[in-house]
């Protein structure tokens, strides 16, 4: 199952922003255990340094923590085509549009975010926390 972690989500994890952190980073350790693969879009992943860098308060700390988050997750890339996509979407928020695109095209499962207003778009999204009890095995009938 591919899913795409939103922005927010990879952030939350990676800067320990609460009241989201925990759920985020139990995503990104299932993640790493191979419970799902994990994707996030190339324009994310300038946006996570940027945010990164600024509140970590140096470039060598945000590399770090992006180098690690790429050991883990499959960048997908983003086209002209998900750009022109974007612009015809339902979406209100061009960049959220843009990730729904390039997920759509990627085949992606699920995108995994907090943001409510990533609906209605062509791939449905789910909260780290139910994605997480998604993930939980089935108990023993």
């Amino acid at each position: 199952m591919r899913v795409l972690l939103d922005t927010n989500v990879v952030l939350d994890a990676l800067l320990a922003r609460s009241p989201w952190h925990d759920a985020a980073a139990d995503l990104l350790r299932r993640a790493a255990e191979d419970a799902f693969e994990p994707c996030v879009t190339a324009t994310s992943v300038t946006d996570i340094f940027y945010i990164a860098r600024r509140n970590l308060g140096s470039a060598a700390a945000a590399k770090d923590r992006l180098a690690a988050l790429l050991q883990i997750v499959t960048v997908l890339d983003v086209t002209s085509a998900d750009c022109h996509t974007a612009l015809a979407s339902p979406l209100a928020d061009y960049e959220d549009a843009v990730q729904a695109a390039s997920a759509a095209r990627h085949r992606v499962t699920w995108i995994a975010t907090r943001d409510t207003r990533f609906t209605p778009g062509p791939v449905p999204v789910i909260s780290p926390a139910d994605l997480l009890e998604q993930l939980r095995p089935a108990a023993p009938a």
